[in-house]
């Protein structure tokens, strides 16, 4: 994991980099060729970099509210053909009607389509505006970004590509230059949608693992709150795009890129915290695939000899040189009690030292083990998933661990719920 930080935090300046420098990979010309060719590629470089700079510049919005975003470029599209803008004269309007991305929207673009994006908007925030209907907005939000991702993507790439239907033939070279610039001009353009896509993922990313955080925190309305605001962030994104400058959107974009990336690993811990412990128990109902075992075949293998009896996964809550969220394997094997980092074995320890206490006891979303010392103090916190209940008695012998009966939430309910039958016996 380590490993991985480092290299997306060095992924992070080199996207910006190739975003800001666009054509970069732009065709050399030999030194025998005329003035005016190397002006006729000056002009398809900045070409280039201005649709690079306006496919760019509403990714934040996207990413942040994707059926939304579309919604915005869809209703844009529609709007700037209406006879009163059409034959407007104002600078603002003729510059969103030359926009790239705008004249690639518009091939696709109908009022049907604008209001299946901005009626799936509306629903995407009520689904996710909740506590409880925000376990199933999560499954909505990652469909949603899948599905406005590759759409954006395919629109972004056909704006990208040299062959743009608005490209006047007259601004070309001749059939002979231009079979020498093609491949070129498709390698680079290869580069810049590769980026683009990376770019988005990182957002989206990003962005969701904020949203399973907030809808974990118990703070009420905090999902209300952060959902509104994503709203409020991607019109006024656009507003900036739209009306002050694809080029200030696109600058804006890469700052926040930057944090992105740097939030990256802490953003793939926490979403395959979730995966693991939240989804997959609910789809252990469907299928026995996702039902964790005691002794899992791939971390038996890698247990190093001698007799396995427990070789299960668990993720850190919170936990001394291991990082939150981390995944971690725990291991019993002739006698021994250890934990080790999934992808990492230099940092494998025993589970506890011999003045501390093991505890297993029932969370409100899964089993938790802890580690305590002598007086009590709280030291390691893990998480096993709820499946394992099953084998909650074997568990209790392999760790070698006490029954501390139910933790946090789940105490408070269980006491809510004894509450009126204490009542009554009265």
């Amino acid at each position: 994991m380590q490993n991985f930080s480092r290299s997306s935090t060095l992924l992070g300046p080199a996207l910006v980099i190739i975003l800001i420098t666009g054509c970069g990979a732009a065709p050399r010309q030999d030194s025998a060729n005329a003035t005016n060719s190397l002006t006729e590629q000056n002009r398809q470089v900045d070409y280039l970099n201005r649709k690079l700079i306006e496919v760019f510049g509403p990714l934040p919005a996207i990413a942040s509210t994707p059926f939304l975003g579309l919604a915005v470029l869809t209703g844009t599209a529609l709007l700037v053909d209406e006879p009163v803008f059409a034959n407007s004269s104002l600078r603002l309007v003729r510059q969103i009607r030359q926009n790239s991305l705008i004249l690639q929207a518009k091939q696709h673009a109908n009022w049907w389509l604008f209001g299946t994006f901005a009626s799936l908007a509306g629903l995407t925030w009520l689904v996710n505006s909740g506590k409880i209907r925000g376990t199933f907005g999560k499954f909505v939000r990652i469909a949603e970004d899948v599905a406005v991702g590759l759409l954006y993507l395919m629109i972004g790439a056909d704006t990208l590509m040299p062959s743009a239907p608005h490209v006047a033939a007259s601004d070309l070279h001749s059939g002979i230059v231009l079979a020498g610039m093609v491949p070129v001009w498709e390698s680079s353009t290869a580069i810049l949608i590769l980026a683009a896509l990376i770019s988005l993922v990182t957002m989206m990313f990003t962005r969701l693992a904020l949203d399973v955080l907030i809808w974990l925190s118990p703070v009420p309305f905090i999902d209300l709150i952060f959902e509104t605001c994503k709203v409020m962030f991607s019109l006024a994104f656009l507003a900036i795009y739209f009306f002050l400058s694809p080029l200030v959107a696109a600058i804006l974009g890469l700052l926040l890129l930057v944090p992105c990336f740097m939030l990256l690993p802490w953003a793939i811990r926490l979403l395959s915290f979730g995966y693991r412990i939240v989804l997959c128990p609910i789809l252990a109902q469907l299928s026995p695939q996702f039902i964790p075992q005691l002794i899992e075949p791939a971390l038996a293998r890698a247990a190093g000899g001698g007799e396995v009896t427990l070789a299960c996964f668990a993720w850190v809550l919170n936990a001394r040189s291991f990082k939150k969220r981390e995944a971690v394997a725990l291991f019993r094997t002739s006698g021994h009690r250890t934990v080790r980092p999934r992808h990492a074995k230099r940092r494998t320890r025993a589970l506890c030292n011999v003045d501390e206490e093991v505890l297993l006891g029932r969370a409100i979303a899964w089993i938790e083990l802890r580690i305590v010392d002598k007086k009590g103090q709280l030291l390691d916190r893990y998480a096993l998933p709820l499946p394992m209940m099953k084998d909650f008695d074997k568990l209790l012998v392999l760790l070698g661990a006490s029954d501390a009966g139910d933790f946090g939430v789940m105490n408070t309910l269980r006491t809510m719920v004894k509450l009126p039958e204490n009542v009554s016996s009265l």
